[in-house]
């Protein structure tokens, strides 16, 4: 078996996000009769992206997360990239829901840092 507590518990929250973020498009949908598509609905539409980035990021992060996890990684690192992670998936979904363009930003710099260091440590593990 693998021993990656960390990533467990990061895809447990992620996990749990992911259903936060999807409920208010499946109840959105039923209130507007859409089936596909925004329709013509604005808060449809921003549900909808909120949701789209999210799975856009999140398992990529997650899953760069996991390598340098059972790669030997220190709990420390691991505990950090995850923090970066979890901290900029969640801002970011706050702030598309509320349409503020800086807790956009911000959350998409963490989640950036949190997979283009991962990417840098496997890399650099791999060469």
């Amino acid at each position: 078996m693998i021993d990656a507590p960390i990533s467990a518990i990061l895809t447990g929250i992620l996990a749990g996000m992911l259903v936060m973020l999807s409920a208010p498009v499946s109840f959105r949908r039923i209130a507007t009769k859409t089936s596909t598509g925004p329709g013509t609905d604005a808060l449809l539409a921003r549900l909808i992206r909120t949701q789209g980035n999210f799975v856009e990021y999140a398992p990529l992060g997650l899953f760069a997360i996991f390598m340098v996890e059972i790669g030997g990684a220190g709990r420390n690192t691991v505990c950090i990239l995850s923090a970066l992670l979890l901290a900029g998936r969640v801002i970011h979904a706050v702030a598309m829901m509320a349409n503020v363009t800086i807790g956009r930003s911000i959350g998409m710099i963490l989640t950036y840092a949190s997979i283009v260091t991962s990417a840098v440590i496997l890399l650099r593990r791999a060469i």
